[in-house]
């Protein structure tokens, strides 16, 4: 979910999808993909998921050569759920991975 004081963006809802899987390994491989017109940026975003993460106490990190923000962000580890929320051009993003 992508927001600002003016409007929301689903990013789901509007067609795209976050699969990241996070191997025993500290590898990961998956896929972020955007539809073009679905948010704040105009072309749409196809960007693979294959790196690596880590993880110190209940924060986890990736490093990945793929431009997205997953590499520029901590998540917290909460139960099942990796979380992140941070603001960025007047946007604020959130994000929610579940198990």
């Amino acid at each position: 979910m992508i927001v600002s004081s003016t409007t929301t963006h689903d990013l789901i809802a509007g067609g795209g999808h976050f699969d990241l899987v996070m191997a025993p390994d500290g590898t990961t491989s998956g896929e972020f993909f955007i539809p073009a017109g679905v948010s704040p940026e105009p072309s749409e975003q196809l960007v693979s998921m294959a790196g690596s993460w880590t993880q110190v106490g209940n924060v986890v990190t990736f490093e990945m050569p793929g431009d997205t923000y997953v590499r520029f962000v901590d998540w917290s580890v909460s139960g099942r759920e990796l979380f992140t929320e941070f603001v960025n051009g007047g946007f604020t993003v959130t994000t929610r991975l579940q198990r």
